[in-house]
């Protein structure tokens, strides 16, 4: 792979990858545990936007197939092309923590789980992130993203507190948390009682008293402006970049100066 051809982004959004079927088709010879392992690692120290590919890919380990393995070598290619890409803090921007959570609904083919992002920022990069499958399967975009929501505000509690410890004059101030579903906002916002959403997992409500105590502060964000989009799908390389750069994942050159 040293030589090879390189991409824009990590993942097709045309290509659906399902388990292999055909036991011909299984590939024993490559090795695809230990390729899903390193970037596994990478992934979670400073390469965010494969986070999602990765876990796509992860879910084949023990069926790896001639598409996942292609799959994986695209994922390294676009490594290569971005190989001179890090993480960019300044000290000017904003010192206050925000996040960005997102669901793409029912986007697993084979069992309908749906898929959470979420992706916290200070300034100017992103210091915790996450791709994951839902544990259930949501009946409804709205379900979907509420879930997702109450996966964002327990790593927000988290970094709420350290907040608190480091910056004491911020105690007061809560974690924005950005979610681009009006219905999910609505539903997180109010105590009241829903028929459509009666059957939701209790432990995803807490998130309400985390609302209600100042710790977090939900609010609406277009699609189009939203940053953890790439940790729940594939994405087409206009919309990659541009959340790869709200990340604060920008080149750098020798003399340290972003470009």
């Amino acid at each position: 792979m040293i030589d090879c051809n390189t991409f824009n982004s990590p993942s097709d959004p045309n290509n659906k990858l399902v388990t292999s079927t055909n036991d011909e088709d299984v590939l024993v010879d490559v090795p695809y545990q230990e390729a899903i392992g390193s970037l596994l690692y990478i992934s979670q120290g400073t390469r965010p936007g494969i986070s999602y590919s990765v876990n796509m890919l992860s879910r084949f380990n023990s069926r790896p197939g001639s598409q996942h393995w292609a799959a994986v070598k695209r994922v390294m290619r676009y490594l290569k092309g971005t190989q001179n890409f890090k993480l960019v803090f300044a000290k000017h921007q904003n010192e206050n923590v925000i996040g960005f959570c997102d669901a793409d609904w029912a986007s697993n083919t084979e069992d309908r789980r749906s898929c959470t992002g979420y992706v916290f920022m200070f300034q100017g990069a992103a210091i915790s992130w996450s791709s994951r499958r839902q544990q259930t399967v949501a009946l409804s975009t709205m379900e979907a993203e509420y879930m997702s929501l109450g996966s964002a505000t327990q790593e927000a509690v988290w970094l709420k507190q350290l907040e608190d410890e480091l910056w004491p004059h911020l105690r007061k101030v809560p974690i924005t948390l950005y979610c681009d579903n009006q219905n999910a906002i609505k539903l997180a916002s109010t105590d009241a009682f829903h028929a459509r959403s009666k059957h939701i997992d209790v432990r995803f409500h807490f998130l309400r008293n985390k609302i209600a105590a100042k710790k977090i502060d939900v609010k609406f964000v277009g699609t189009d402006e939203m940053t953890a989009d790439i940790l729940t799908k594939a994405t087409f390389t206009p919309k990659h970049q541009y959340c790869t750069n709200k990340m604060g994942l920008h080149l750098r050159g020798d003399d340290g100066n972003k470009c």
